[in-house]
């Protein structure tokens, strides 16, 4: 493991704004940023990213989601920690001390480093290849398509030689690399004796980058028009799943948020050209269709995506698939057919290519539209009431099976509204016959109800709550959170011990961040963080933060808060113990008149009681 004053150093010289802001939409929202949510379904933004009063980590209030610099990477890239360090260190242009992973680290480690690996060695002798002798037809080829060296070298274009070893002669040769070479699926095993062969033979290569700009792929396209397949991709491995991939999309993801429009297209020679051509918010599918997983990312940077295609059928195609991502996530999709069945390449190699494919785009057509007026076509065949009835039916329950039935609020609202209005139908008919649908016999389905958005306080349930008064609670909580905001804050007036927490994550909390702070320590949230054993335990101090902050500011010029906080809990303290004498009073009643008479002056002698204790509103 690093050295702790290495990894502050490193988490010191990130702007974590910066770093998120690569990945995620972010806004300025009074003192903090906003956006969506990258670690669930984020339909509004709900995740706050904090740089100010030293601070720098990241709070999501609906899923609970919340780290520093470390953590977002760990999550958002699937790293481990020491990944994370040495991306976040390379960035800040700091070295980092050689050091030994633990024996777990390392064993989990060991899988994607080999892949990583071969695939940066294959990538520098792609294209070396392609600036070498051997290169001249793959750069002829280059040339041919009107690609600029300014985008061979944005995407790091390279290419593999004709023979059926010229990577494999390039490496060293021992068992690890060919290990190596093999998971990343750059070699294969010979069917007939022993060795292998270069999965990729005379083609052109085009790297698969992640989001981060590491290359996890490759996919090829042939030279030589007698070989097949004309496109080759990299297999599927432990850094590399093509429906989680978009091509280019490190080098689009500004254009992209800038626009608020994302142009999906369907090979790697359509995207280098519109970048090419200034349209730089454009990425491609690896062979898929429009996943899940490629909504969920370009969801969190656009409202809008445009799916390219040079074609009727591959627009029908698709169409399906698209409308279903429509149905389950916040985007807008739209799709657009080039006309005369051209490709993105060569409407934009046309004299005023550029901005006849920007009108182009510009009318493209909503993906339900699109589904209703193939539909509305073969509702043309149908005469005769019953039958086109029958059809609308079944058109209805196919979007119900689609996901339409898992829309709510306000976009099912908005959506059903454009239904009825593309069907020329009344609202009131279209929610009638999707109604009947759902209850008709033999429809097991139901439609699911929204989940409530869950309170982050909710993310962690107590066993003992309904054992806690409520003051105790709110006194507790408030403590806590004056002293996770403001570290220092206990200074003149000193803390209570762990035993005065009573709320089971309270007293969690409080055995680490006391000890810390009556050592003299003053963590900011980002190192407390890292300090929590668990991450509901840092889900809770990153919400204790927000509630710290508001204490703060609604507390006046003269006011010590974290000094009233203390009373509070104390006083609550006391209120628990008096409680308590309550309590055995009444469970053992004694007859001694002289054990009454003392019991009775203890209880008057207590003073007032806590009713005035501050609680949190709606609490």
């Amino acid at each position: 493991m690093a050295d702790r004053l290495e990894i502050d150093r490193v988490r010191d010289a990130t702007n974590l704004v910066e770093l998120i802001g690569g990945y995620v939409t972010l806004q300025p929202k009074g003192r903090e940023h906003v956006g969506l949510c990258p670690f669930h379904d984020d339909h509004s933004p709900s995740m706050a990213v904090v740089t100010h009063k030293a601070q720098s980590f990241y709070k999501c209030f609906s899923c609970g989601a919340s780290g520093d610099a470390f953590t977002f990477l760990e999550k958002y890239l699937k790293m481990d920690f020491r990944e994370a360090l040495e991306l976040l260190a390379e960035r800040a242009g700091i070295t980092l001390t050689k050091t030994s992973p633990s024996p777990e680290d390392a064993r989990q480690r060991e899988q994607r480093d080999l892949v990583r690996r071969a695939n940066d060695r294959a990538l520098d002798f792609f294209r070396q290849t392609l600036a070498s002798d051997t290169g001249a037809q793959a750069r002829a080829m280059i040339q041919s398509r009107g690609i600029s060296d300014e985008m061979v070298e944005s995407f790091q274009i390279g290419c593999a030689p004709e023979g059926w070893d010229g990577l494999l002669r390039s490496l060293p040769d021992n068992a690890k690399a060919h290990a190596a070479f093999l998971a990343a699926g750059l070699l294969k095993e010979r069917n007939e004796g022993n060795g292998f062969y270069d999965s990729f033979r005379n083609r052109l290569i085009f790297p698969i980058c992640n989001q981060a700009g590491q290359p996890v792929g490759f996919g090829g396209r042939i030279i030589d028009p007698a070989d097949e397949p004309k496109y080759l991709n990299s297999p599927e491995t432990e850094v590399f799943q093509k429906g989680r991939t978009l091509y280019g999309l490190h080098l689009a993801r500004k254009a992209i948020a800038d626009t608020g429009r994302a142009i999906v297209t369907e090979g790697y020679t359509d995207v280098i050209a519109c970048h090419q051509a200034g349209h730089c918010n454009v990425v491609g599918t690896l062979g898929t269709a429009l996943t899940d997983d490629h909504a969920r990312i370009l969801s969190r940077l656009c409202d809008t995506v445009v799916l390219l295609f040079d074609g009727d059928d591959a627009g029908r195609r698709a169409a399906d698939r698209a409308l279903e991502v429509v149905l389950k996530h916040p985007v807008d999709v739209r799709i657009c057919i080039l006309p005369g069945g051209a490709d993105p390449a060569d409407l934009l190699s046309q004299e005023d290519g550029a901005r006849h494919f920007e009108q182009v785009v510009a009318c493209s057509t909503d993906v339900l539209e699109y589904v209703l007026q193939r539909f509305e076509q073969v509702l043309q065949t149908q005469e005769g009431l019953s039958g086109r009835q029958v059809m609308i039916e079944r058109f209805l329950g196919e979007l119900q099976r689609l996901g339409l039935a898992s829309v709510h609020g306000v976009r099912r609202a908005l959506l059903l509204g454009k239904l009825a209005e593309l069907l020329a139908m009344p609202l009131a008919t279209v929610e009638s016959m999707l109604t009947s649908l759902d209850q008709a016999p033999g429809n097991s389905r139901q439609v699911p109800t929204a989940e409530p958005k869950q309170d982050s306080m909710t993310l962690l349930p107590d066993p003992d709550a309904p054992l806690v008064p409520g003051h105790r609670r709110t006194a507790e909580e408030h403590y806590l959170a004056i002293l996770v905001h403001e570290p220092g804050s206990h200074a003149g007036t000193g803390l209570l011990e762990v035993d005065a927490f009573i709320v089971d994550r309270h007293r969690a909390l409080a055995r680490i961040l006391i000890p810390i702070l009556a050592g003299g320590g003053t963590p900011p949230m980002q190192e407390l963080l890292s300090e929590l054993p668990d991450s509901q335990l840092g889900e809770f101090a990153s919400h204790l933060w927000f509630i710290g902050q508001r204490l703060l500011e609604e507390s006046g010029q003269d006011s010590n808060p974290f000094q009233e906080a203390t009373d509070a809990l104390r006083t609550s303290i006391e209120h628990g113990k008096n409680n308590a004498i309550d309590a055995s009073w009444s469970a053992d009643p004694t007859n001694d008149a002289d054990e009454a008479v003392a019991r009775i002056k203890q209880i008057s002698g207590r003073g007032g009681r806590p009713s005035a204790i501050h609680r949190e509103t709606g609490r």
